[in-house]
């Protein structure tokens, strides 16, 4: 329209409308009938105005009407697809003035839009392709509220605050403003290619960037609408430092919404979404964690991850198959870069019920121990080669209540290593020559190989096989490891040993390992030692004189009466 024709129009229109009455309650009537048939054409919704109707012609030609309502489809019962205080339309005058209402857009002002799905998988929000046209539409301090039948889920997105425009249909449709979900205001900028495009129903390239204080995401694509799917191909996905490449097929006609994506990540960092641990002695995280959202879909997912990333733990190339059914998540890794070895590990979690059943079985190989254990559970105490074999299973809503429900079985075989921070050897040949007590910390005990099976049984594992060869040190023993505190106890007998294996010290002195398994004490368990002075008689008869001499003395005192009290003091030689 020129501009000449605009101001005849503009005068045309004041003149109707203010200087003539009955003419301008006729023009009300016609424009409120105009806009309830156009939105009913549109969309095939009713629109019922119970407020007032009142007209501007700055900044451009708009309506105003209070207390609107637009209805649901039929089988969505008697709620309201959208209530609103006020809308504020602005359309095309001219068009207007001979019966062709045509809106070039609207502010939807405070509206509480109703998201709806039924039990059969059907939605309110499917207008058809009508509904998309060229011009700026807005809602302002909104609730967005969403209800799904099929599984009970229910959302709100509150202080809903949002701009979808498009100039024309050969133009991108943008949506761009902010929403506040669970107390966090979450940012929105997105774009989609054209709305001719849209319309036709083919592929249509979208571009979404979601930001908030806790999340950052962009999301690009191209998307095509289908009867009861969405496929998004050539999709590319930045969160979280990652960057995803791959398909995704999303299906809504189904009792849940299924989701089939084929991804590959340059990096997974599970650290933000499953929590840590606490790297303290006290214990492991509390914070429950929620497996409800299992429940909202089903889905099949085939990932390949350059890096994948828990808390320190850090791996190589990784494949990744996932199949989440009816609240049950299962998970196969059937090659896992670790460590300068590999892993093959299964995982499933069943969150049907507040109280999750995990499930955790594999197999690592050729791992460098002391990089793994570190990182892992700020262990610093072994090094070598392993290979690592589990079973596990346990329960709860945390951390915690996993490692305080712990259950099943792990194979320990380390080789080629050392156990750091102790020397038994040096240990060992003190003893031999009559020192018992002052012994030096540090050092190393190296080994040949290293074996322990654990049998694990709410959260407290045992060990009745642990074997160490292969050094100048042979130790046998057993003890416990107990999880939510983080500490073991075991009790080992080392012997030294020559080349052949065979016991050269001719002493068996039982070693106590006790405390923090991030920093346990080590010493030698004496009083036991003296439970059997005859044979520890035996044993050191050919270390010397003075050797003789100072466990003749000693075994005089246990066979005293008080015997058993000076014992107490050996316990604890450093």
């Amino acid at each position: 329209m020129s501009r000449l024709n605009f101001a005849v129009m503009a005068i045309v229109a004041i003149l109707v409308t203010f200087t003539q009455p009955v003419q301008a309650q006729n023009f009300t009537k016609t424009v409120r009938d105009a806009v309830i048939a156009s939105v009913k054409e549109k969309t095939g919704r009713t629109l019922v105005i119970n407020g007032e109707l009142s007209f501007s012609m700055q900044p451009s030609p708009q309506m105003s009407a209070t207390q609107v309502v637009l209805s649901n489809p039929e089988g969505f019962g008697d709620t309201a697809f959208i209530t609103m205080d006020q809308i504020d339309i602005t359309f095309d005058f001219g068009s207007a003035l001979i019966g062709n209402f045509n809106i070039n857009g609207f502010v939807m002002e405070k509206p509480v839009i109703n998201l709806l799905v039924d039990k059969s998988g059907a939605n309110n929000w499917t207008f058809g392709a009508k509904a998309l046209q060229a011009g700026v539409f807005e809602i302002s301090n909104g609730v967005v509220k969403y209800s799904n039948a099929q599984n009970a889920t229910e959302y709100e997105f509150a202080d809903v605050n949002l701009k979808i425009s498009a100039a024309s249909q050969s133009d991108p449709l943008e949506i761009t403003g902010a929403v506040n979900w669970k107390g966090e205001k979450m940012t929105l900028a997105s774009s989609f290619t054209t709305l001719e495009l849209l319309n036709k129903g083919e592929d249509a390239r979208i571009d979404i960037k979601l930001v908030s204080k806790q999340f950052s995401a962009d999301f690009s694509g191209n998307l095509l609408q289908q009867k009861s799917s969405l496929k998004l191909t050539k999709a590319k996905l930045q969160a979280d430092g990652m960057t995803a490449i791959g398909n995704v097929t999303y299906k809504y006609g189904k009792k849940r919404p299924y989701i089939f994506a084929n991804f590959k990540l340059d990096r997974l960092n599970l650290t933000r979404y499953l929590g840590i641990g606490s790297r303290k002695a006290a214990g492991w995280s509390k914070q429950k964690i929620d497996f409800s959202r299992l429940l909202s879909l089903d889905g099949e997912f085939n990932l390949s991850v350059d890096v994948v990333q828990y808390d320190k733990i850090k791996t190589g190339a990784a494949t990744l198959t996932a199949k989440l059914k009816r609240g049950v998540l299962k998970v196969n890794m059937p090659r896992l870069a670790l460590y300068s070895g590999t892993a093959k590990l299964k995982l499933s979690v069943d969150g049907r019920k507040p109280r999750a059943a995990v499930a955790f079985s594999g197999n690592i190989r050729n791992v460098k121990t002391l990089s793994f254990l570190l990182d892992a559970a700020d262990i610093r105490k072994i090094s070598g080669r392993a290979n690592i074999g589990f079973n596990l299973a346990a329960g709860g809503r945390s951390q915690y209540a996993f490692m305080q429900t712990l259950r099943g079985s792990t194979d320990f075989n380390f080789r080629k290593g050392a156990l750091l921070g102790v020397n038994i050897g040096r240990i060992l040949r003190s003893i031999k020559k009559g020192k018992t007590s002052g012994f030096a910390r540090g050092g190393k005990t190296p080994f040949g190989t290293f074996r322990a099976k654990f049998r694990f049984r709410k959260g407290v594992g045992t060990n009745k096989n642990l074997r160490m060869s292969g050094g100048e040190v042979l130790i046998t023993g057993g003890g416990k490891v107990r999880m939510p505190p983080r500490t073991l106890s075991f009790r080992v007998n080392p012997s030294l040993v020559g080349k052949s294996g065979i016991s050269v010290l001719g002493i068996n002195v039982p070693i106590i390992i006790t405390g923090p398994w991030a920093n346990p004490q080590v010493y030698p368990d004496l009083p036991g030692f003296l439970d059997a002075p005859e044979i520890a008689l035996k044993g050191l008869a050919t270390v010397g004189k003075s050797g003789i001499k100072g466990v003749v003395g000693v075994v005089e005192t246990v066979t005293s009466p008080i015997g058993n009290i000076i014992k107490a003091p050996f316990k604890k030689l450093f």
